[in-house]
């Protein structure tokens, strides 16, 4: 991971960051943006403002984990997906994973250097089109 620093003050200032790997950064950003929150805790004074961030810094973390959850379960592309689809109630959250599910099996799989389409199936299931 690399970073720029914008200013040379007591507290640094990260500009960009280019990471290696693009599932560092998807779970970085979720939480940079919770530790955003806590810093706007620390500096707010209104219980009901601090109610509001933290409520909104336990959902960021929830969403996180069901990403990582699916990703642990199913690989980051159904993730990826998943996320891509736009923003429904938490009632069709399921609908959303098997619409997600059904895009990435659907989607070819380059291996190779004959390049060669795998499309998984199922587990231990692996048709191949030449």
């Amino acid at each position: 991971m690399k970073s720029k620093v914008l200013n040379s003050t007591a507290v640094p200032k990260v500009a960009e960051l280019e990471f290696r790997y693009q599932g560092n950064k998807k779970q970085y950003e979720p939480n940079k943006n919770v530790l955003e929150h806590v810093d706007q805790i620390l500096a707010s004074h209104d219980m009901g403002e601090i109610s509001a961030e933290l409520s909104h810094g336990k959902r960021i973390l929830e969403e996180q984990n069901k990403h990582i959850l699916l990703e642990e379960k199913y690989g980051w592309d159904t993730v990826h997906c998943y996320t891509a689809e736009p923003l429904t109630s938490d009632s069709e959250d399921e609908k959303r994973i098997k619409r997600a599910l059904k895009k990435t099996r659907k989607q070819p799989k380059w291996h190779g250097s004959n390049q060669r389409c795998k499309y998984a199936l199922r587990k231990g299931t692996v048709l191949e089109a030449t």
